[in-house]
């Protein structure tokens, strides 16, 4: 599963993120209430699904850690 690292240049805050996506009635977002962020959306080729996995580390540079995987 490949992972990538995203620092955002400014204050960021995936619980904030989360909360926003769970008030958003088009996404309908229910997870478990673990902090981690898991959203699925279609591959470019249209075959494919792309699931992934974003964690915030606890660090000053609010850095999220994301990992995809793709299911055909």
């Amino acid at each position: 599963m490949p992972a990538v690292f995203l620092t955002p240049a400014g204050p960021f805050s995936l619980a904030s993120g989360i909360r926003f996506v769970e008030g958003f009635s088009l996404a309908s977002y229910h997870h478990a209430a673990d902090g981690i962020l898991r959203p699925a959306f279609p591959a470019d080729d249209c075959a494919s699904v792309v699931a992934a996995t974003v964690r915030q580390e606890l660090r000053a540079d609010s850095t999220s850690l994301v990992e995809t995987v793709a299911h055909k």
